[in-house]
């Protein structure tokens, strides 16, 4: 059975991805970025979705339970393999960018709350996991 810290990893990269190539194919989507996030700078908005799409891109062995890989997203990448030391830098690293979209203040403190849950979800989950 697929663990819930891996459910909760993946559909956190997914949805990064999502939201990364939206703000690249969309211009809807990329205005209502910038107008969110109050700044007129489109290259910022492109630079935050290629981080969204890519976030850390990483060489895999060429193996993964037989199956031939490739380079996978960081996140579903983390969640494939169910790696939960990767899960935990990423709790850190959102409990980082907390404490900075907190110091900007204004619309980034939305951005705040959304690592703080994400990272609460991943955080919650693990702990859980780790009782049993």
């Amino acid at each position: 059975m697929t663990a819930i810290s891996s459910i909760i990893m993946a559909l956190q990269g997914l949805f990064g991805i999502l939201n990364g190539t939206a703000s690249l194919l969309s211009s809807s989507a990329l205005q209502k970025n910038l107008d969110t996030l109050q700044i007129d700078s489109i290259p910022a908005i492109h630079a935050i979705a290629l981080g969204s799409i890519s976030i850390g891109y990483t060489p895999l062995p060429h193996k993964i339970s037989d199956i031939p890989c490739q380079n996978r997203v960081f996140y579903i990448n983390a969640a494939y393999r169910n790696d939960k030391h990767i899960m935990w830098l990423s709790v850190l690293g959102r409990g980082i960018a907390l404490a900075v979209f907190l110091g900007h203040g204004g619309p980034w403190r939305d951005v705040a709350v959304f690592e703080a849950v994400c990272g609460g979800c991943i955080a919650g989950a693990l702990v859980w996991e780790g009782r049993g």
